[in-house]
């Protein structure tokens, strides 16, 4: 019995990471503007998530649970590359940047970013879907359509329709 119920938390968390990574990389590449780096933080939220199962009590979705955290790691890794920027900009012997403007900015960034997620989630699910296929999973209209059994028209209408929407929420 223990070796099936370890058998589904790794299925669990198999559909999980199948599920989510693509969306949880675009919201840390929000932040860092660095994909590489989006994609090594959602892996180490996946490595923390998978090693504290047992002891992690999520209220609400996984996705909102993990959107959230992982949206926490690329702010706290931003800071940690700024703070390490200054400390060798001060070795070097070179001015450190103003760090109320940078912590200003980065404040006003994570808050922007927290409005396109809630904005997105507001999506209805098939034209939200379509957008984190075609954005994060940069997939083209016709890989969508086929994956979705979907026209590639309807799915360039129901992008047109997700931008025009995230525009007139976010003020764009």
């Amino acid at each position: 019995m223990a070796a099936d119920q370890n058998k589904l938390d790794s299925e669990e968390f198999d559909n999980h990471f199948r599920e989510h990574y693509n969306w949880l990389c675009y919201c840390a590449v929000k932040v860092t503007k660095d994909m590489d780096v989006a994609r090594d933080l959602v892996q180490d939220f996946f490595v923390y998530f998978w090693t504290n199962r047992d002891r992690l009590q999520i209220e609400g979705s996984f996705k909102s649970y993990a959107s959230r955290a992982v949206l926490n790691i690329a702010v706290s890794h931003m800071r940690h590359t700024k703070i390490r920027e200054e400390n060798n900009s001060a070795i070097a012997g070179e001015e450190a940047d103003n760090s109320f403007d940078t912590g200003t900015a980065l404040q006003e960034q994570e808050f922007r970013i927290s409005r396109l997620f809630e904005a997105i989630n507001e999506l209805p699910e098939q034209r939200k879907r379509i957008l984190i296929m075609h954005q994060f999973g940069k997939l083209k209209y016709a890989e969508i359509a086929d994956k979705l059994s979907l026209s590639k028209n309807t799915v360039k209408t129901h992008l047109k329709l997700a931008y025009k929407i995230l525009r007139e929420n976010l003020d764009y």
